[in-house]
């Protein structure tokens, strides 16, 4: 990209209208996000949350949404979709728990499972 040397717009390609450039590294637009760009959000931060829920939250796989996008927009869309991820946790989790109390219940069910451990007759 190649810049103009002697102008006080340079930091944002000579339009600060649409771009601006708050850091010093390159310009931003001040274009609002497509809905393309939201739906990528939303749904990176929604497997994020599932994913790190299921790991147990292990160190570094919980994403802060803030610091991965620049944008404030969509960075809100990324929160929305860990909220969202975070509800379907719960319910992955209670899925497991009825499962697991339905396998406690019927003879041998949950020995395929644990490897014949929960063989025990109530």
């Amino acid at each position: 990209m190649s810049f103009a040397t002697w102008s006080p717009y340079t930091y944002s390609l000579n339009n600060p209208i649409r771009y601006y450039d708050s850091d010093g590294k390159s310009p931003k637009t001040t274009d609002p996000p497509s809905w393309w760009e939201k739906a990528v959000a939303f749904a990176g931060g929604m497997s994020n949350s599932v994913a790190s829920n299921v790991t147990g939250n292990f160190p570094g796989t919980r994403m802060n949404a803030r610091e991965a996008f620049a944008n404030d927009e969509l960075a809100s869309w990324a929160e929305a979709g860990q909220t969202s991820g975070d509800i379907v946790s719960i319910g992955i989790g209670m899925s497991e728990m009825t499962a697991s109390l339905i396998g406690l219940g019927v003879e041998g069910a949950a020995a395929p499972v644990s490897g014949g451990a929960s063989t025990h007759r109530l």
